[in-house]
């Protein structure tokens, strides 16, 4: 009975030591195993595992007498084939023909091998120390019918991936003793469920999906409690103020209910004093420079003229500056600062070889600083 190729989803049972039969279901165990070698003649029907890949196939029969007497295909409702992966030499995939002519497990070899069906499955195989199990319902049906085509499977590296290499249990693996066989649940029978497995290891993160809609805006929050701000203008009147480089003082405020405007001023409470500097005038140079020139015909006369032309500049100063900045002056000034304020004062002259020297209230040359503690007086000269 022929079948197309079927493409399997391998179920890998990595934990398990012997698959629980369920309930209802009947064990169908290996009763012939042998691997073939084209490399070698000699026959491999005792040895421990089953080789698949490279020079390596495999074969592997099955027992059905535990089965009711009179099953037939009718009463079966699944049969799934269980394969133990020893070991992993390349992963890949196995695919299972049927087995078409008898054959011997302890006399079969390459060339003695039996004649196989198509490709019935195909089934990946990539872990070790774990089980396959293939979906052969429609193989073992057809078996039942027909007990005389029940010559079991051809185990081969897929020509989809001809480099896989694997190593199957055999029934003569004592080690671990994963022999290879059927489990058949029958028709008009309920399986209990299983105890439930341990948890799986959780997968990486997948990536963020996009952001949500905007959702709708909340209800308004309650008041606060009021501010510290000013109730009215006249909250303003006596704030503390300093506008410029006008000392400390405090705000006036006046109402003019003809006009309807407000007048803000500051009045002083720490009343400025008065620096008064005295600038000595420096040697003046002075330095003429003329020129003539003739022009005729001006204004369409015909007159000629001569014309003379002198100008002259005067050179020489001492400039006196202060920090604060309210002294910047070349002749005699007075700068008012707060009281007990620190006044720095600096002069610069352009006469060659002298320099500003202070005195009075202020002594130094170039710069001198004084406290602003009465009214003051300074006079600079060039030395």
């Amino acid at each position: 009975m022929k079948k197309p190729a079927q493409l399997l989803t391998c179920m890998l049972l990595a934990t398990a030591v012997w698959l629980p039969l369920q309930a209802g279901a009947t064990q169908a165990p290996a009763s012939a195993d042998a691997h073939i070698n084209s490399a070698l003649p000699s026959n491999s029907g005792n040895l421990p595992t089953l080789n698949v890949g490279g020079t390596y196939s495999s074969l592997v029969q099955f027992d059905f007498s535990a089965l009711p007497a009179g099953t037939s295909s009718s009463s079966v409702a699944k049969a799934t084939l269980f394969l133990w992966v020893n070991k992993i030499g390349t992963a890949g995939a196995i695919d299972i023909r049927t087995v078409t002519s008898a054959w011997s497990e302890a006399a079969v070899t390459y060339s003695t091998q039996p004649t196989l069906g198509g490709v019935a499955y195909a089934v990946p195989v990539s872990t070790a120390g774990s089980y396959i199990a293939v979906d052969v319902t429609p193989d073992v049906k057809n078996w039942l019918d027909y007990p005389g085509t029940a010559l079991g499977f051809a185990l081969a590296a897929s020509t989809s991936a001809p480099a896989t290499v694997a190593y199957l249990d055999s029934k003569e693996n004592t080690a671990t003793g994963h022999a290879a066989y059927l489990d058949i649940t029958l028709a008009g029978t309920t399986s209990s469920q299983g105890p439930k497995g341990d948890p799986g290891l959780m997968g990486p993160a997948g990536l963020q999906g996009p952001a949500g809609v905007t959702g709708p805006m909340g209800p308004a929050g309650a008041t606060g409690p009021a501010g510290a701000g000013l109730p009215n203008f006249d909250a303003l009147n006596n704030m503390a103020c300093n506008v410029g480089q006008i000392c400390e003082g405090k705000l006036s405020i006046a109402y003019d209910v003809n006009s309807h405007n407000v007048s803000m001023q500051c009045a002083p409470t720490n009343k400025p004093l008065a620096v008064n500097m005295v600038v000595a005038s420096p040697t003046h140079y002075v330095s003429q420079t003329c020129s003539s020139s003739y022009s005729c015909g001006f204004l369409g006369q015909s007159t000629c003229y001569n014309y003379y032309e002198c100008g002259h500049s005067e050179n020489n100063y001492i400039r006196v500056t202060s920090s604060p900045t309210l002294i910047d002056s070349i002749s005699a000034t007075t700068g008012q600062f707060c009281a007990n304020q620190t006044v720095t004062l600096t002069a610069g002259t352009n006469e060659p070889g002298k320099t500003p020297v202070f005195s009075g209230d202020c002594a130094g040359s170039n710069t001198c600083t004084l406290t602003v503690n009465g009214p003051k007086a300074v006079t600079v000269t060039n030395q």
